[in-house]
């Protein structure tokens, strides 16, 4: 995820965030979300109803809860995200239907919600893929009921994102700080990365080479049935290769080596 995008949904949130006050507070008798280059205008004075609608218009999970952590509405967004229908989660606790860490977290925010705007950050299992979403609960009235207007943004990617590029900081520290010769390919064979040690072994500037090209093999135990570009395809389809003997004829200095190669988990290509 860009820094535009994150910065898109961090303007999403604060205007969600800054809806559901206004309503709370009574600052505002209608409302109009464009969607679809179409306007609708929802009036918020007619109650729970008007409120339901308005929350199936936002772009993203929403649920009004009372005191206790009763479900009275939820938004179609939010029980996709959940993996329940409305009429399911409707009256429900919404610890009792909640991933766990999800409801925990519902449980934290609540009691600083009711001095104001709170948030939080989780992650959770969803049909085996780990997802997270930043939870913002507010407090909210609707008629004589008091309880919270809860939204879930979903930050995934952005989360990622985000590890992904710690991920690759410290392979690069790591990388830069091995005696051995150390390079990353990418699916294709192309040097990605290289330290020091390797350009000193194989003769300058390796970055964009195919790796057969820049570091040309031969193993002698392989009577040539083996060459450096099978070494690419084997770790590519995810198989690893573990001290085998080569020769390279055009190193300038060291010519024999014991070759290792691994999938980067890291890897961004």
């Amino acid at each position: 995820m860009s820094l535009d995008e994150v910065a898109e949904l961090r303007r999403r949130l604060a205007e969600a965030e800054e809806t559901l006050r206004a309503i709370r507070d009574g600052d505002v008798d209608a409302l109009v979300v464009e969607q679809q280059n179409v306007s609708q205008v929802f009036d918020i004075g007619g109650g729970a109803e008007a409120y339901h609608v308005f929350m199936e218009a936002m772009h993203v999970g929403a649920a009004a809860i009372d005191g206790t952590g009763r479900i009275l509405y939820a938004n179609a967004r939010l029980t996709a995200v959940l993996g329940f229908t409305q009429n399911s989660v409707q009256g429900s606790r919404f610890t009792d239907i909640a991933p766990e860490e999800v409801a925990a977290a519902v449980e934290r925010i609540m009691p600083r919600a009711a001095l104001g705007v709170a948030s939080e950050e989780v992650g959770f299992d969803r049909l085996g893929e780990q997802v997270h979403y930043i939870l913002t609960a507010t407090p909210l009235r609707l008629s004589t009921t008091h309880g919270f207007a809860i939204t879930f943004t979903d930050v995934s990617e952005r989360v990622r994102a985000e590890a992904a590029e710690q991920s690759e900081r410290a392979a690069h520290a790591v990388i830069a700080s091995a005696n051995e010769a150390v390079v990353v390919c990418d699916r294709e064979g192309v040097i990605t990365h290289a330290n020091a040690a390797a350009e000193l072994s194989f003769g300058g500037d390796l970055l964009g080479l195919p790796f057969a090209d820049a570091i040309p093999l031969i193993f002698p135990d392989a009577t040539g049935l083996l060459q450096a570009e099978d070494i690419v395809r084997m770790v590519v389809d995810g198989a690893s290769v573990q001290g085998v003997e080569a020769h390279a004829p055009k190193a300038p200095k060291v010519k024999d080596y014991l070759v290792s190669a691994a999938p980067c988990r890291w890897a961004m290509t």
